[in-house]
């Protein structure tokens, strides 16, 4: 969690990308979509 001088708190999700052999199992297990999309939120405080 970030805050700025305002007092808005930010957080950060970041997904990263699987390496191959993770993404192997994902297709062994029938899973179609690895990544999560990046998610931003900003509340005041």
């Amino acid at each position: 969690m970030l805050t700025n001088d305002q007092g808005v708190a930010t957080h950060l999700r970041v997904s990263s990308v699987p390496e191959p052999i993770h993404r192997q199992i994902y297709g062994l297990l029938g899973v179609k979509d690895t990544l999560r999309r990046t998610r931003t939120t900003a509340t005041h405080l």
